[in-house]
């Protein structure tokens, strides 16, 4: 099971940056959401024009089914009669007043050639109808060219406006990261800070209470010496000799330096006692025993090179 957090890190930092960037964050992204999708204004009319382009059938010509044609196949029919009438009253008029198959040869040769000229008409007709077709898809063409082109407009200005809103969104979610990561980060500095203090008040404490128990057990212990015959006067510091006798007594560095160490500056040197516990660690190492003889012969070299007791 993880470990719960205890600590408020808005306790620690101010967040009001950070908070104040998180709702311009929230508005960012809620304008985004509901910006909505593209929609064209005239969607209808552009549906429209692309099926006239896409249903337009290709060019055919009906002869018979283009009214001005019809036009003028009954006018020409009507004048092809007048003159077929006409030449073959001329034609009887010439007989007598009877009429003959020269008569009627002669009206059918009219009207025929009325007949004629209409199909002569039939090339300006054909052209004509295709002219016509031309423009209706040169009008579809265009009216979907307008149209393709308000809509690109319309798309644009749409597309513009998303990108405007997700430019701000992305600019607000990094200036939030960033205030929220530094408000963290000095919230976390201050804590690691506290603790820090902390430990070092709760360290300094149980130094101080080794100190007092150390010194408790050294005031004891020269009260012990001094009631078996030792009249020197009792005082708080420890002599030179009490110092070295008390790193032997202790035997450990660690030890010496907890207890011991703290008196140093106040009756000896660092050097001299660096020196002091080098030559005797050297001296104890080479004759590989740590009995009580060989120790007292190593203090007493050492009482001779530095002229105190080691005793």
């Amino acid at each position: 099971m993880a470990k719960k957090n205890i600590y408020n890190l808005e306790d620690y930092a101010d967040f009001s940056k950070a908070n104040a960037a998180e709702q311009k964050k929230a508005a960012a992204e809620s304008a985004v959401a509901n910006y909505g999708d593209f929609q064209y204004g005239k969607q209808d009319q552009y549906d429209q024009a692309v099926d006239n382009i896409v249903n337009m059938k290709p060019f055919q010509y009906d002869l018979n089914a283009d009214a001005l044609y019809e036009q003028y196949k009954n006018q020409y029919q009507a004048l092809g009669k007048l003159a077929m009438q006409d030449t073959m009253g001329q034609a009887a008029a010439l007989t007598g007043g009877y009429g003959n198959s020269y008569a009627a040869t002669a009206g059918n040769q009219a009207y025929q050639s009325y007949l004629n000229q209409l199909n002569s008409v039939v090339p300006e007709l054909y052209q004509l109808a295709l002219n016509r077709y031309n423009t209706q898809r040169d009008t579809a063409n265009s009216a979907l060219s307008a149209l393709s082109a308000d809509r690109s407009t319309q798309y644009g200005e749409w597309s513009d406006g998303l990108n405007r809103r997700l430019t701000d969104r992305d600019y607000y979610n990094t200036d939030y990261n960033n205030a929220y990561n530094l408000a963290v980060q000095i919230a976390r500095n201050a804590i690691a800070d506290e603790q820090d203090l902390r430990d070092f008040n709760y360290q300094k404490e149980r130094d101080a209470v080794a100190d007092a128990q150390w010194q408790k057990e050294y005031n004891l212990s020269a009260a012990r010496a001094s009631s078996s015959g030792n009249n020197s006067k009792e005082t708080a510091t420890p002599t030179k000799s009490q110092l070295l006798n008390g790193y032997l007594a202790y035997k450990d560095v660690e030890t010496l330096e907890d207890h011991l160490f703290p008196y140093v500056p106040e009756v000896i040197s660092q050097e001299e006692f660096d020196q002091i516990i080098a030559d005797f660690e050297a001296k104890r190492g080479r004759t590989n025993s740590s009995n009580a003889t060989n120790s007292q012969t190593i203090k007493n070299g050492l009482m001779k090179k530095y002229g105190f007791n080691l005793s």
